[in-house]
């Protein structure tokens, strides 16, 4: 095992569809998991050269001397709700300046995607303060992302508090995909393990096509053992919410966002 390629991973339901056939396949690599910040910090200090991360953390490194080349055909993305990346604020919200969010503290892409959907749309940013557990005690409202968000939903009292989907409101912004996720080799390991590389490639390929289709039924039902989420919004989730492909229109729609970062300050250079 010490001598497989290392592939970071994603521990939050979302990649459930294909994590879970990854478990049942003969891997030729090693899945290192964490959310998505942590894997983050692992690629910065090079102790993860592979696998999956968010978009912000792509676009942060696409300039540098060492870039990640982009697995083809992958993402975590939405078109549309996305349903796990949410703002859940308090009826009198209204976005002014001394209004106050708590952010997840787990997350760069949903973090920065509700600055520029924020700046966008009103001009100016509220109060932003990250927390490790945000709270609407202290707040006005708060920004939760993975399954804290999905169970989240289910159970807040909507008589008081609005749930607002990052998704949805990109989408209903620009009419292009939102890519919350990817999954990349750094340069450097790719052009030194090309071969390698390219069997990690067909095996996440084989996993969502898996998890798509054969596994369906044992992604949702080995998925309820994990969340207190039902079948049904489980299938909804992960089938239509959710949207695993990295199509032309999916690169636009991260183009646009790397774009709308650099106009709003959030990416130098």
């Amino acid at each position: 095992m010490a001598d497989l390629l290392k592939i970071g991973h994603i521990n939050y339901l979302n990649c459930w569809p294909i994590t879970y056939p990854l478990m049942n396949l003969k891997l030729s690599f090693e899945l290192v998991f964490g959310n998505p910040q942590e894997l983050n910090y692992k690629y910065a200090d090079n102790s993860l050269r592979a696998g999956a991360m968010s978009s912000f953390n792509y676009l942060l490194n696409a300039d540098n001397g060492d870039p990640f080349i982009l697995l083809p055909n992958l993402s975590i993305s939405s078109i549309g709700k996305v349903g796990s990346v949410l703002l859940i604020a308090k009826n009198t919200f209204n976005f002014a300046p001394e209004s106050i969010i708590e952010l997840t503290s787990q997350s760069l892409t949903s973090v920065n995607l509700l600055k520029v959907l924020i700046l966008e749309k009103y001009g100016h940013l509220p109060v932003l303060k990250t927390a490790v557990k945000p709270s609407l005690e202290v707040s006005d409202a708060i920004l939760l992302i993975g399954d804290e968000a999905l169970i989240a939903a289910q159970k807040i009292d909507t008589l008081k508090y609005t749930i607002i989907d990052l998704g949805q409101w990109w989408y209903d912004l620009f009419k292009l995909p939102m890519v919350f996720g990817l999954w990349g080799f750094r340069r450097t390991l790719y052009q030194e393990n090309e071969n390698i590389c390219k069997i990690v490639t067909s095996q996440f390929n084989e996993a969502l096509y898996l998890g798509l289709g054969a596994l369906k039924e044992a992604v949702l039902e080995t998925a309820r053992k994990k969340i207190d989420y039902s079948k049904a919004n489980l299938s909804n989730y992960f089938y239509e919410m959710l949207n695993f492909n990295f199509t032309p229109e999916h690169l636009n729609g991260l183009n646009l966002f790397k774009n709308l970062c650099h106009k709003h300050g959030l990416i130098k250079g």
